[in-house]
């Protein structure tokens, strides 16, 4: 019978440990450096593989203004008045051909 090579005593389904094993095989053939991740299984295989695993929480942040999303903050919304919801509401009529709602 062939020598299992995966962690024992894990409550990790087999198929996980198959998506692991391929995910590290799938850097060794490629040749990389490093893999990504925070999975424990994929951080034990490879470390078997001499592969370095980075985990997401030790990568650094990026420039402050890389994080803007160009989004307004809530702070800095304002509701419609009166006036531009009845703009509104006769653009939208026009554009109906019909009536607006009183």
């Amino acid at each position: 019978m062939p020598k299992r090579t995966g962690p024992r005593n894990s409550n990790a389904t087999w198929a996980k440990l198959k998506y692991d094993r391929r995910i590290v095989a799938t850097a060794v053939v490629t040749q990389s450096s490093v893999i990504y991740s925070d999975d424990k299984h994929i951080r034990t295989l490879a470390k078997r593989a001499k592969i370095e695993v980075i985990r997401l929480a030790d990568l650094p942040l990026p420039p402050e203004d890389a994080q803007k999303l160009g989004l307004e903050a809530p702070g800095d919304v304002t509701e419609p008045s009166p006036q531009e919801l009845e703009e509104v509401r006769a653009e939208i009529e026009r554009e109906e051909g019909g009536e607006a709602a009183p």
